[in-house]
């Protein structure tokens, strides 16, 4: 076989002319497999779809995104990231494939039993698959695991045209259409290369196997593959690759210049486009890229083992080019943990200077989108990874050496003996080398994340004051009264509108929905303002968003001229506080929420908000420290008793439902509470007032 020159027939594993195979079963069988396995990555796809298409906030989201350049280069980055993972880690997921696979771990880089692992196919398991070809064959699976990184891109894509058509006014039906369409071409790009791929192995088996007389014959080996047809439309990948990284900076330079603008945004839908297509190119053609982009080949064969198999597996060893290196499963491996570590670090970054209270104009330039889908790769990628080492240590280390040892022996089997290079040592973990850390991974750790999930829902169940909102003196004696009567309020009242021109007299509604309604209401109050119609203005009253945007309007009334209203409105409005926020429930106030400890341990992430909100309209620490009415009463008084009287409607306060007013104890709303009453001489501060007009379960708890 291996010195003869007739050219050995290659035989097919092409199974598609059994009728079985491509039965309605063997399609349920694909669809079970695939949502057992990958259903963190179908859920991290919804997520994307959710959180940036039917969430109030999320099509401002990506609008901000065009304001930060440097989170639409990060955006994009983890994007890939994500499709490349979210193709990947099914694999450590699915129990049929995990039999048909051996585990290794390299034998550098490890820590605390950590390390680059990687896994080859199970010599038993094939010889199975072999005798049972209506099975779904793991070639199928990772197909579909690839259709899946597709969707990432087709998920991201939505989101961008949805998030356009509705800032333009346009049917949401040509976000679906176009997405659709493009989903479409990509999955059918994805099926064309992959058969393309199939059909060069094969020429390239063929070629190898008829020039291949003797171990030393490379140099004819590496002039018969240059030759044929596909091979050099691998390099397609190169230009694709080159493309996508001249967009993303055309992008970049564009939003820096101009920010949001159909020409921005259709940059970034391109250079979202091409970074799909260069997926598809990069998972189709990985495992044939050393030899495009030039190869070393060892001169490692193993006599016993199938010819076409051998040969080309010696031939997929060391790259001269850095993309020609991800060839080797191993580099490949070592790349996805480098990309993880860069995702980590940046974590980390935010996480530091958020808890150190140090730079927070970071947050200005990182887009909340960004900082969801890092904690959303950490998460998955911990997951996964945990799991990795799992199967990894709970592998028969034995049975596998024994059965390496036999290998030889059987003609039959294909075996792997394949050198992952110079400078790659990947090698089984042996069973004394193990014995510490093995214990860990198979008995411990499980225990670890039962007993750590047990603890966090008994914590959570002891409370402790994170969200406890801290009470404030209020004086109210007739030396130092720091509130203003209702009666007082509607004497002033009835003589400002006595000598105003005409008769009509108003009261301010403001509704919610968040970040948009805060500075929507900015806006308007400030044009009020200017038409003097806050002078005939009885009251103003507000909930969520609205509440925030009339809190930060009479902040702002009272510091700055009227002149430099605007500009102050347009730098809230470009601060970027939600980031900050998802971050913190999800890191710092995740841990705070689960420490049972009833003593301080600090303000949550909505108390750190407000600090935010009271900075940039100017107010200074003596009025942060004073009770709600204690400032409206300066600010009415500044404004020479021609502001309105302000309602925060907070929530459900026992039987009725809670609300800040700044005149007097009781106006008497019917089933209300005035939360600034707490009991005797203590009140809230103005923007722990406000805020419980903007708290929310889950993301923002309720005060208490």
């Amino acid at each position: 076989f291996w010195y003869s020159s007739k050219k050995p027939k290659i035989k097919s594993n092409d199974n598609t002319s059994d009728p079985r195979a491509k039965s309605l079963n063997h399609y349920l069988k694909i669809i079970k497999r695939t949502l057992t396995s990958a259903w963190l990555s179908i859920a991290v796809i919804l997520f994307i779809v959710v959180a940036l298409t039917m969430v109030a906030q999320g099509g401002t989201l990506v609008v901000d995104l065009f304001y930060n350049p440097f989170s639409i280069i990060y955006s994009c980055f983890i994007i890939n990231h994500l499709a490349v993972i979210c193709s990947h880690y099914p694999i450590y997921f699915s129990k049929h494939m995990k039999q048909d696979l051996e585990w290794k771990m390299d034998e550098r880089y490890r820590f605390l039993g950590t390390g680059n692992i990687l896994f080859v196919p199970n010599h038993n398991s094939t010889l199975k698959n072999e005798v049972n070809k209506v099975e779904v064959t793991k070639d199928e699976m990772v197909h579909v695991y690839r259709i899946i990184g597709i969707l990432v891109y087709i998920a991201w894509i939505y989101s961008l045209l949805s998030v356009y058509c509705n800032f333009h006014n346009m049917a949401s039906s040509f976000a679906l259409i176009g997405s659709s369409l493009i989903s479409v071409l990509l999955i059918w790009y994805l099926d064309f290369l992959s058969k393309r791929k199939e059909k060069l192995k094969k020429e390239i088996e063929l070629e190898l196997n008829s020039v291949l007389y003797d171990k030393e014959d490379i140099n004819s080996v590496k002039e018969h593959l240059f030759k044929l047809p596909d091979f050099k439309k691998v390099k397609q990948f190169k230009y694709w690759l080159s493309l996508s990284i001249f967009l993303l900076l055309a992008t970049f330079i564009y939003t820096w210049n101009y920010k949001w603008s159909t020409i921005s945004f259709s940059l970034y839908l391109l250079t979202s486009t091409s970074c799909a297509i260069s997926y598809i190119q990069f998972r189709s053609y990985r495992s044939i890229l050393c030899m495009v982009y030039g190869v070393n080949a060892y001169n490692y064969f193993t006599p016993s083992s199938k010819g076409s198999d051998i040969i080309w597996r010696s031939f997929l060893i060391d790259s001269k080019s850095f993309l020609g290196n991800f060839s080797n499963n191993a580099f490949f491996i070592k790349m996805m943990r480098v990309s993880g570590y860069i995702v980590l670090a940046t974590l980390i970054l935010l996480f530091s200077y958020r808890a150190s209270g140090l730079n927070p104009e970071l947050w200005n330039h990182t887009n909340p989108i960004v900082v969801s889908l890092i904690l959303l790769v950490v998460l998955y990628s911990g997951i996964a990874l945990g799991f990795k080492h799992y199967f990894f240590y709970t592998q028969d280390f034995k049975e596998l050496q024994e059965q390496k040892k036999c290998e030889v022996k059987h003609k039959n089997v294909k075996t792997y003996f394949w050198n992952q290079g110079k400078n790659e040592k990947l090698t089984y973990v042996k069973k004394e080398e193990s014995s510490f850390w093995q214990p860990y991974y198979q008995k411990f750790m499980p225990m670890s994340v039962i007993c750590i999930i047990a603890f966090g829902y008994y914590a959570s169940l002891q409370g402790n004051q994170l969200h406890n909102l801290h009470a404030v003196t209020e004086f109210q004696d007739s030396i130092k009264n720091e509130v203003i009567s209702l009666e007082s309020y509607t004497n002033d009242f009835k003589a400002r509108v006595g000598n105003l021109e005409g008769d009509n007299l108003y009261t301010i509604s403001a509704a919610g929905g968040g970040l948009k309604s805060h500075i929507w209401t900015l806006l308007i109050l400030d044009s009020l303002d200017h038409m003097g119609i806050l002078e005939q203005a009885l009251s103003m009253s507000g909930v969520s968003g609205g509440t925030i945007g009339i809190a930060n309007f009479i902040s702002i009334k009272n510091h700055f001229p009227i002149q430099d209203r605007t500009e102050k409105i347009k730098a809230i409005a470009r601060m970027n506080l939600v980031s900050s926020e998802i971050h913190d429930f999800l890191t710092i106030d995740m841990l705070r929420e689960h420490l049972p400890y009833r003593g301080a341990i600090g303000r949550d992430r909505t108390a750190y908000t407000m600090d935010r909100y009271a900075e940039q309209t100017g107010m200074s620490q003596e009025y942060q420290d004073k009770s709600c009415r204690a400032f409206w009463k300066h600010a009415y008084r500044n404004s020479e008793n021609c502001i309105p009287a302000l309602i925060f409607n907070s929530t459900e306060v026992g039987n009725g439902y809670g609300y800040a007013c700044t005149v007097e104890k009781d106006i008497g709303f019917p089933g209300g509470k005035n939360i600034l009453d707490i009991h005797m001489d203590q009140s809230l501060t103005y923007y722990d007032a406000a805020s419980t007009s903007n708290r929310f379960p889950i993301l923002s708890p309720t005060a208490q």
